[in-house]
């Protein structure tokens, strides 16, 4: 807990301010956090916090104890992260404060007023569901008080460019045994604030056993009967890990049959279940302007894929040459996702916005990043025997022959270097890796 005097710091040295009392009381200071987890900016994707960490929200209450510097009415404001389906009460002392937190993205919201003694007080975070984020906690006298603008949330510190960076280490090592497999999807699957894991094992594009564990060991469930001679696959396999109905929980979506299921990320029961044309794999994407993610493309092998909303009502389908794995991005910035798919940019509505048919085999791997820092992404292919940089305007930047280009990921691998680079990997030569910007050759390694 910080007790300050007046506006902050960095206000009162401007100019003089009225001595009213603000009480800051940081996640870190809930000291009975009882199922709650700390967990930090990285965590939550990059969302600062005001501290080192937010908590989010579990079963029973987090509670801590408050000094009140004086008797009277205090103004009590919530830093909280969330979602619609989510939520979150505060109780000071014997107050039960009416508005409920945690149902927005990360901001800050007035939880109501209470008369408070002066001395020692309870503070308690109740009534959680969901699995909301609490950043902090402030208490105010003073009513015109705007934490929003008084309260510095520093953003999460950034790399300055040639700063060397450590290198990965391993901190645990999980022996999945039989039932280990080379496709993993990540996610909360039981609803402890931690990322669980789910591996699939695959034999003919048809999923055989679904393994959900946690990265401390322990199985959470499984579906189907693991076999180690169904770890390796060669092609996508129909499996994704994400909160597809929005209530907070993550849950696991396969492709049994030509059947969509939707299984509960907690036990693996079956939640909904709908019939799909193929089976090759499922793309979460947001054709329709949603204010979250909730369409999904299916492909099949090689040349069809469909587009449907979250109620798996058709939205539109397109024979193409589309190749593996697509990707969707909202390039014109309006909302709704375009869609990268073999070698042809489409609309949300499924309209061709341009094409490249001379590119001729099939697409094995895209990215799409803004390499150069103009605002306007550029999209890098891998198809087979040639690697391509393409302006989002479908303009062909440049074009590299490899033996057989397999994968291309965007991003600041040299430091020394201004914006961005692309790796493209040749396969057909040993794994080399050959690096790019957006007009000249950088490298290969």
């Amino acid at each position: 807990m910080r007790l300050t005097l007046g506006l902050l710091l960095w206000l009162a040295a401007t100019a003089p301010a009225a001595q009213s009392e603000t009480i800051i009381v940081e996640a870190e200071e809930f000291s009975n956090l009882a199922g709650w987890r700390q967990v930090s900016s990285f965590y939550l994707g990059g969302i600062p916090c005001s501290g080192d960490n937010m908590i989010r929200c579990g079963e029973g209450e987090a509670s801590t104890t408050i000094q009140i510097p004086a008797a009277g009415t205090w103004h009590v404001w919530i830093r909280s992260h969330g979602a619609p389906s989510r939520g979150v009460r505060i109780r000071v002392g014997q107050t039960l404060l009416p508005a409920e937190m945690g149902k927005a993205r990360v901001n800050w919201t007035l939880a109501g007023q209470a008369e408070l003694p002066a001395g020692p007080v309870a503070l308690a975070l109740i009534d959680a569901k969901g699995g909301p984020y609490v950043d902090a906690v402030v208490l105010t006298r003073e009513d015109s008080y705007d934490p929003a603008k008084s309260f510095v949330v520093p953003p999460p510190p950034a790399l300055k460019e040639g700063t060397p960076v450590g290198k990965p280490a391993c901190v645990r090592k999980i022996d999945l045994g039989d039932c280990g497999g080379i496709v993993v999807r990540y996610g909360d699957l039981d609803g402890d604030g931690e990322a669980d894991a789910a591996v699939f094992q695959s034999r003919q594009q048809q999923v055989t056993c679904i393994t959900s564990i946690n990265l401390h060991g322990r199985i959470l469930w499984q579906r189907g009967r693991p076999d180690p001679k169904h770890t390796a696959v060669s092609s996508d396999v129909a499996a994704q890990v994400y909160d597809v109905d929005g209530d907070g929980r993550n849950e696991v979506l396969v492709i049994e049959d030509r059947t969509l299921r939707i299984l509960d990320g907690r036990t693996g029961q079956v939640r909904r279940e709908h019939p799909v044309p193929a089976n090759d794999s499922i793309l979460i994407a947001n054709f329709s302007g949603t204010k979250r993610p909730g369409d999904l493309l299916i492909k099949d092998r090689y040349r069809h894929v469909w587009a449907f909303d979250n109620r798996m009502q058709p939205l539109w389908q397109s024979e193409v040459n589309c190749g593996h794995y697509p990707m969707n991005v909202d390039i014109d910035r309006d909302g709704r996702d375009e869609l990268i798919c073999g070698y042809r940019l489409y609309s949300h509505d499924g309209r061709v916005l341009w094409d490249h048919p001379e590119f001729g085999e099939h697409n094995d791997a895209v990215d799409v990043d803004d390499m150069d820092g103009d605002g306007v992404p550029e999209i890098a292919i891998a198809w087979s025997r040639i690697s391509a940089l393409v302006a989002a305007d479908g303009r062909v930047l440049f074009t590299k022959p490899h033996k057989h280009s397999q994968h291309a990921v965007i991003g600041a691998f040299c430091p020394e270097r201004k914006g961005k680079q692309v790796f493209f990997v040749d396969r057909g030569a040993d794994g080399t890796a050959y690096c790019y910007n957006t007009s000249f050759y950088v490298g290969q390694q």
